[in-house]
């Protein structure tokens, strides 16, 4: 759940008073308290998007490695150079799987990234986002 704090603008995924300031934090979804978080939308789906591209790199390992794991067990009815080439083609596989998902939510990371800066001019994951030159992390 990710909160804002009021006092310094700061965003947190947590807690209830800021690491920084020690102000009482504010749910990002209680809308009677909206002025609060104006202005910090951004950096929020910024946030967001790096999430979801660590999530997807996560099941990358995971979906990789059962597929590599699946290919290994070929290599146990083989001998000699036949069995090396099913270990290859494991490892090939798990690192293909991984480095695609990972890739996939780089790509949704700069994607998100690219749309903040086409409509507002800044990315969300720069520092000093607000006026005041305060650091959005």
């Amino acid at each position: 759940m990710m909160k804002v704090c009021p006092a310094c603008r700061g965003t947190c995924m947590g807690g209830l008073h800021c690491k920084r300031c020690g102000a009482v934090l504010t749910d990002i979804g209680d809308r009677s308290k909206r002025d609060d978080v104006t202005g910090v939308g951004i950096s929020i789906r910024a946030l967001y998007a790096a999430r979801a591209a660590m999530v997807l790199s996560c099941a990358g390992f995971l979906f990789g490695a059962a597929l590599g794991l699946s290919i290994f067990r070929q290599s146990f009815a083989a001998h000699g150079v036949e069995r090396a080439l099913w270990d290859v083609l494991a490892v090939a596989g798990f690192s293909f799987v991984w480095w695609g998902m990972t890739r996939i939510g780089r790509l949704h990371f700069d994607r998100t990234l690219a749309s903040n800066r086409a409509v507002t001019g800044l990315s969300g994951a720069e520092h000093g986002f607000f006026p005041d030159g305060d650091s959005t992390t």
